[in-house]
């Protein structure tokens, strides 16, 4: 229901998305008769595409903090507590992205271990993606952060990918093990200590 542009964008997106993916059905969280309203000057099958009404929604400048105490009705919530629930496969979100991690770290809570959540973007490769992250959902990392972040991107890479094992490596100033700041070094000394890891 946020988002740079709303409604405004995110309707024709679902309806493209829905109409070029005959395996997709979209449920769509957020203001029930605003959402409706949308769908009606938009010309698709109405097949495989429902609205779950909620009442709140999380504003751009929201603060993450204070969202879970005072948003616990809004879109973005009720949408990780379906996705928890085992009644969507993903939530796809357009808003408030501190928001969107704080909510997840408490509705679906984190991997055994895994003290931060990161955010990941697939980067084309030869064979199959180069997975980044994090892209933004932390400002400060310590070293064991880091290879955290090499281990969730590792586990996206075998399910996307295949990948067995997988590589993970460090986006650095240079390739030399002398290169970057104690934190770099100290997560790469890390990861190239894993059985799995093939370089770093």
């Amino acid at each position: 229901m946020s988002g740079d542009h709303g409604l405004r964008s995110s309707i024709p997106a679902t309806v493209n998305a829905r109409n070029l993916n005959s395996a997709l059905h979209i449920l769509l969280v957020g203001d029930g008769p605003a959402i409706t309203l949308a769908l009606a000057s938009e010309k698709f099958d109405s097949t495989r595409l429902s609205v779950h009404h909620a009442p709140d929604v999380v504003a751009m400048d929201d603060q993450p903090s204070r969202t879970l105490r005072s948003k616990k009705n809004s879109s973005m919530y009720i949408a990780l507590e379906l996705l928890r629930d085992g009644i969507v496969s993903a939530v796809v979100s357009a808003g408030n992205t501190g928001a969107l991690v704080a909510m997840s770290c408490v509705v679906l809570t984190r991997l055994p271990g895994i003290k931060r959540p990161a955010i990941c973007a697939p980067v084309p490769a030869v064979n199959g993606h180069t997975f980044m992250l994090d892209l933004g959902a932390n400002v400060e990392c310590d070293a064991q952060q880091l290879h955290h972040f090499a281990q969730l991107g590792s586990a996206w890479c075998r399910v996307l990918d295949g990948r067995e094992p997988p590589r993970a490596g460090l986006l650095n100033s240079g390739s030399a093990l002398n290169k970057g700041t104690a934190t770099t070094r100290g997560a790469a000394a890390i990861i190239r200590s894993e059985p799995r890891a093939t370089s770093c």
